[in-house]
């Protein structure tokens, strides 16, 4: 089972990229593109825990529901999917 955060899982993806140096426009893409995804990734996130009135692997009695899961999906821009 894997328990890392989507969020802390992209923030590593970013930190890879930053210390690998970036040099053209496609690593100034990729970095724009895992920053946006990151910052979609976090409101989700606060949505799913305001919603949930709990944090994640948090047991409180007031929580309703549950996190099932994730399930992969594409965010159109203008820069592309």
């Amino acid at each position: 089972m894997d328990r890392i955060a989507p969020s802390a899982r992209l923030e590593s993806k970013i930190a890879e990229l930053l210390a690998s140096g970036i040099t053209d426009a496609d690593g100034l893409t990729a970095i724009g593109r895992l920053g946006a995804q990151l910052i979609l990734q976090r409101a989700v996130d606060e949505e799913v825990t305001a919603f949930l009135r709990r944090a994640r692997y948090e047991r409180t009695p007031e929580a309703v529901g549950s996190r099932n899961g994730v399930r992969p999906r594409r965010v159109q821009t203008a820069e592309g999917s």
